[in-house]
């Protein structure tokens, strides 16, 4: 496999549905939450959106670890920073606090754009559909276009 069509694949397996959890997260909370500019309220949904996107990585590692082999130095650093399996402490906090950040993020940008009666009713309708199909798309394309490469031997 060329290291162009590994990286492809690592764009579409990891880095989109990374970015579409973060907007998913982001969305859920807007959505869910009536009041959200509580700072209590910002933190609870951190956590949570924390755990979620720790736990997403997980079942994750066995096809990165596979497509770190065929893809550039830089792309081999990132995916090894993921990885959670027998890694040091210092390596799940600071995936931890990644994802932190990454939630936090999340949050607050999709509040600040779509905030107010109509990004609420854009939000719960049709915006957490199109984040969920590109999602899915993305890991269909990425799995369709390696499963020979990714699958267990």
């Amino acid at each position: 496999m060329s290291q162009k069509r590994a990286s492809f694949i690592f764009t579409l397996m990891f880095i989109v549905p990374y970015i579409c959890a973060v907007a998913i997260i982001g969305v859920s909370y807007n959505v869910l939450v009536a009041h959200g500019g509580s700072p209590w309220r910002i933190a609870v949904g951190t956590i949570v959106g924390t755990m979620l996107l720790y736990f997403l990585k997980i079942p994750l590692e066995r096809p990165l670890r596979i497509l770190g082999k065929y893809t550039f130095r830089f792309n081999r650093r990132v995916i090894r920073l993921f990885m959670l399996d027998e890694a040091k402490s210092w390596k799940k906090y600071a995936n931890i606090a990644i994802d932190a950040i990454f939630s936090l993020l999340g949050i607050l940008t999709v509040g600040f754009l779509w905030g107010g009666h109509a990004g609420y009713e854009l939000l719960s309708g049709t915006l957490i559909g199109w984040i969920v199909m590109v999602l899915f798309g993305s890991l269909c394309i990425s799995g369709y276009m390696e499963f020979d490469a990714l699958s267990i031997k």
